[in-house]
């Protein structure tokens, strides 16, 4: 049953189901939320040894180090979406569009972001293991662990994005303006935990030259946003039909304002 306070504001006739609501979205955002916050407790409760400890530092574990777990694109990521998730469940059980709208705009970081993290990972594993991961990790990471870390994110914010969400609301320019931003932004973090540990928290940025991180910060940044742009035109095509049939409660501007 639609609750009162979801009829204070229209939902976007291109969004295919209804959200928030208390049924399909809520399950979602559920389940969502829950793979991430168990997958992001593991990585405090199995402590796991740092890449370079007996070369580099006599700093054993890796979350004693400075940046911790943070110092990694994939935990930064699950928080984000996590932090989207519980704005999204919040929204289903109080009806708030408020709530609702902070877990779309998040969903512009988050959604690429998964997916960027999605693709070097797999595609780095496929080459080499090691370059992504050092021995002491990989034996600890369990298929449930690797998918709750590498996986999870991904299938659960393109599910919500695609069926549960309305259109991305910024264009193109602004979205690489952002995504370049916070690239750069993660670089110099990066960097500043480096200096402060003795080691790269990716194995494979030991074996580069500054300029080869900057080319591959650069790089990732730019497929970032071409994920960005290839998830508003698979929205488009899955949901423009929505369009013949708007959702009661849309507003003529709403229904014609997305090409």
């Amino acid at each position: 049953m639609t609750t009162p306070a979801l009829l204070a504001d229209p939902i976007n006739p291109l969004q295919r189901f209804n959200s928030p609501s208390r049924s399909w979205s809520l399950l979602l955002h559920t389940l969502g939320l829950t793979s991430f916050l168990s997958t992001f407790a593991s990585c405090y409760l199995y402590p796991t040894v740092h890449p370079n400890y007996t070369s580099h530092s006599d700093i054993q574990f890796l979350n004693d180090s400075f940046g911790g777990h943070f110092q990694f694109l994939t935990i930064i990521g699950l928080v984000a979406a996590a932090v989207g998730f519980t704005a999204a469940l919040l929204a289903d059980i109080s009806g708030s569009f408020q709530l609702f709208k902070i877990k779309n705009y998040i969903s512009i970081i988050s959604t690429p972001l998964a997916c960027l993290v999605s693709l070097l990972y797999w595609t780095i594993i496929a080459v080499n293991k090691e370059m992504m991961l050092p021995p002491e990790i990989i034996e600890k990471m369990t298929p449930t662990r690797d998918f709750g870390l590498h996986l999870s994110p991904l299938i659960f914010l393109t599910i919500d994005f695609l069926l549960f969400s309305p259109p991305w609301a910024i264009n193109t320019k602004t979205a690489f303006y952002i995504h370049f931003s916070l690239g750069q932004g993660y670089f110099r973090w990066i960097q500043y935990c480096q200096k402060q540990n003795g080691w790269w928290a990716y194995p494979f940025l030991e074996n580069m030259t500054m300029m080869q991180r900057k080319v591959f910060i650069v790089a990732s940044t730019f497929i970032s946003w071409l994920i960005f742009v290839g998830f508003r035109a698979l929205y488009d095509s899955i949901n423009r039909n929505n369009l013949k049939s708007p959702i009661e409660g849309a507003s003529p501007k709403e229904t014609k304002k997305r090409k």
